[in-house]
């Protein structure tokens, strides 16, 4: 009878350990706190068993030709397996033991993994959690079964063999985790808990079904139905740190953020694929590590969202990390990017839109811990021993010292080779301006050949395909030396077609001058060798309008070109109405006359200056050579003067000469229609004094009841106001009659007094 009893104990015992050995495999993929298990899918199944083995003594049981069969359907089956019990005591013994499962096959199963008070367990069958003192015993096993010094109980060692899983439905349950897999297939070769080595190969097909991840009681993470993993994966070398290759394909990952408050969702990436060929990684060991054929299709960030940033393609031949003791390094061949939508949102105060969603994203969902620390110790501590502070601190700041020498040491260093980005688009939006600036820009190509952060010569190269705006073209080639301590660049770049009016807010706010209408072309060449560029610029302005919307920055500009802008332009266009520009550009880049002015206004200054002198000496010939850049009376402004009108004492009609020189002006006036001219009456101090001198006379005449003296019109002129006023009338006339050039055009100013001309003028100003 004790023997029947013993027999039917170890039958049940077997029974036990084979449910128990099956469900252990679970153990390799899911985390290592994982100590309780349960089968849901027993009910109804038949197990055949075709050999058992028994040796009571040492408690050896094997088992040959398992088969758990359901519905007359072969779900599970195990070649072989066998167990080792150590202790002699049946029950007592239960961690005691090696089970060693050979050929397990197991399909069609469903199970559910789930937490409970902070243990992890599958449902329905409960094993105890082995103590530490038990895992220590793991590594030191009692040679001699038979010795009486007690000694705590070891787990479970188990050695599997040919593992096999396929259409498992797994679910896994916790306080923050939902989640329902489908593992289509898992292969094992081979695995042991006690070894502490790895020569292991396995094989995993995994269905991702809809999974929700709770971040806080506000927030849940849903990560979408129909997401696939497929991983093979040999790891060699120690238990701990070891060797792993393989390759990985992750595809159809859709995550979402969800507001447990509103019910609202908000999209936050979908992947389409992400695939490793072939990895190598030692990562764990801080050894060399590799990845070869690296490829993410159809990646987007913030999907449907207006900072919706889109991937169709990345691909990287080849990428190895080196972590060496003094400096690290990650090389990376072959990068080539195609399809990138990004939309760049520039906020207020130009925060970049992306970043704020995210940084706002991240201060909902984690909270940042605003609890300082103390920096001095409770008023109540008891004071140190004023000697051993200083030593502290001593050794404090060497050890700081050290600790930030050894920091400097260990660099970490970027190695790029063969850089490519294809077919891309990039919407910039500039949210500073009302209404907001949008620029489209599509890249056809941009290429660089590489770049190596650990070498301050390094020579980078790049060529560049592009379109602004649908219609600009844009081409750029060069090298630069983006590290070296005295930066060296190389360049070209040639713009097209390019709309000014998309740029017209940026214009308006540095000139005061809205354009309404404009192309831009540009072909520029130029170097820099450390701080001194030097560059030529050949840039073509076809049928630019502009409007003064600002009075103040227009006059600042104005001043600075000498003349208005627009007046400018329309000087120098041609019969086509385009301006051609030949302008060098060249001086010390940290010069505060280079980089502390408006850029625009530079160019603007030495263009149009040089150019409008240079086509009014031409044009005003013979008179060309009274022309000149310069200030009159109190301005210092820079204006660009042309010949004054002088006039004789008490003159106010315009002489033959002074018509001739007009005539040039009316010709000018009349081809340049948006060309304007200051005419300012300057009256002399020599002249003044004759006006008195004159009233004086006259005066005396009305007072004695003379012979009225024939005198001149200057007699009835009662100052030299009036006097400035009649010779700008005679000027108005002139030039209305003449060439029907009106007020808007023939500006005149307040008349001034001069004290070192010894003849009375009109200036002459554009």
């Amino acid at each position: 009878m004790k023997r029947t009893l013993q027999s039917l104990l170890i039958f049940l015992l077997c029974l036990f350990l084979l449910l128990a050995g099956i469900l252990a495999s679970v153990e390799l993929w899911l985390p290592a706190a994982v100590r309780k298990f349960s089968p849901d899918y027993m009910s109804g199944a038949q197990l055949d068993i075709r050999e058992l083995a028994i040796k009571w003594r040492k408690a050896d049981i094997t088992l040959n030709g398992i088969q758990l069969t359901k519905d007359g359907k072969t779900e599970a089956s195990i070649a072989s397996l066998s167990v080792d019990i150590r202790d002699q005591g049946l029950l007592s013994g239960l961690l005691g033991q090696t089970l060693t499962i050979d050929g397990v096959r197991i399909d069609k199963a469903k199970l559910t993994l789930e937490e409970k008070q902070g243990q992890w367990g599958l449902r329905g069958l409960s094993l105890p959690v082995p103590s530490d003192a038990e895992q220590t015993s793991q590594s030191h096993p009692p040679t001699d079964i038979n010795s009486n010094i007690p000694e705590a109980s070891a787990p479970w060692q188990l050695i599997l063999n040919n593992f096999q899983l396929k259409d498992i439905a797994v679910s896994v349950r916790s306080e923050q985790l939902h989640t329902d897999l489908d593992v289509e297939s898992l292969k094992l070769d081979h695995f042991d808990t006690a070894s502490s080595t790895l020569t292991s190969e396995a094989e995993l097909a995994l269905n991702i079904n809809e999974t929700t991840i709770s971040l806080n009681p506000q927030h849940t993470i849903k990560i979408a139905t129909g997401s696939r993993l497929n991983l093979t994966l040999a790891a060699t070398g120690a238990l701990g740190t070891p060797d792993l290759k393989g390759q990985l394909e992750l595809s159809r990952l859709a995550a979402s953020l969800l507001q447990n408050d509103n019910n609202s969702e908000q999209a936050l990436l979908s992947l389409g694929k992400i695939k490793l060929d072939r990895f190598n990684s030692a990562f764990l060991s801080k050894a060399n590590s590799q990845v070869t054929g690296f490829l993410i299709e159809d990646l987007a960030l913030f999907p449907q969202h207006q900072q919706e940033q889109e991937l169709q393609k990345l691909s990287i031949a080849n990428i190895e990390h080196h972590p060496d003791a003094d400096r690290a390094t990650l090389n990376a061949q072959g990068i080539h990017i195609t399809g990138l939508r990004s939309q760049l949102a520039f906020l207020d105060n130009y925060k970049l839109g992306v970043q704020e969603e995210l940084n706002t994203l991240l201060a909902t969902i984690a909270p940042a811990d605003n609890q300082s620390t103390p920096t001095h110790p409770p008023h109540n501590e008891p004071a140190a021993n004023t000697a051993n502070v200083t030593t502290n601190t001593e050794e404090g700041q060497k050890e700081n010292e050290g600790e930030h020498q050894k920091e400097n040491s260990n660099t970490f260093t970027i190695a790029l080779e063969d850089i490519q980005l294809l077919n891309s688009d990039i919407q910039i939006r500039d949210n500073n301006y009302e209404p907001a600036v949008t620029i489209p820009i599509a890249i056809e190509r941009l290429v660089v050949d590489q770049f190596n952060s650990a070498d301050k010569d390094s020579l980078s190269r790049w060529v560049l395909s592009a379109n602004i705006d649908k219609q600009g073209i844009v081409n750029s080639e060069g090298a630069i030396k983006p590290l070296a301590d005295n930066m060296a660049l190389q360049a070209k770049l040639k713009l097209e077609h390019i709309k000014l009016v998309t740029f017209s807010p940026y214009i308006e706010k540095q000139t005061g001058y809205f354009i309404h209408t404009g192309q831009l072309s540009l072909d520029s060449q130029g170097q820099l060798d450390g701080k001194q560029l030097q560059s030529k610029n050949q840039i073509d302005l076809r049928s630019i309008e502009l409007e003064r919307v600002s009075a103040d920055k227009a006059d600042q500009v104005d001043q600075s070109i000498s003349m208005p802008l627009d007046s400018a332009l329309g000087l120098l266009r041609d019969d086509q109405g385009d301006v051609h520009l030949e302008l060098p550009v060249d001086g010390n880049i940290d010069s505060p006359e280079f980089g502390s002015g408006d850029l625009l206004k530079q160019v603007s200054s030495r263009a149009l200056q040089e150019a409008s002198v240079a086509y009014l000496k031409y044009a005003f010939q013979p008179y060309g050579t009274l022309i000149s850049v310069g200030s009159w009376l109190s301005d210092q402004a820079q204006k660009i003067r042309l010949d004054s009108l002088a006039f004789t004492n008490g003159q106010t009609e315009l002489s033959q000469e002074q018509k001739d020189y007009l005539q040039k002006l009316g010709q000018l006036l009349q081809k340049k229609e948006q060309l304007r001219v200051r005419a300012c009456p300057v009256i002399s101090a020599s002249e003044e004094a004759w006006i008195i001198q004159q009233q004086t006379v006259q005066a005396q005449a009305q007072t004695e009841e003379t012979k009225a003296v024939e005198t001149n019109r200057t007699l009835e002129i009662k100052d030299a106001t009036q006097l400035a006023e009649a010779r700008t009338d005679a000027l108005r006339d002139f030039m209305k009659t003449q060439f029907n050039i009106g007020p808007e055009r023939l500006l005149t100013c307040k008349t001034q007094t001069d004290e070192k001309s010894s003849e009375s003028y009109i200036h002459l100003e554009i």
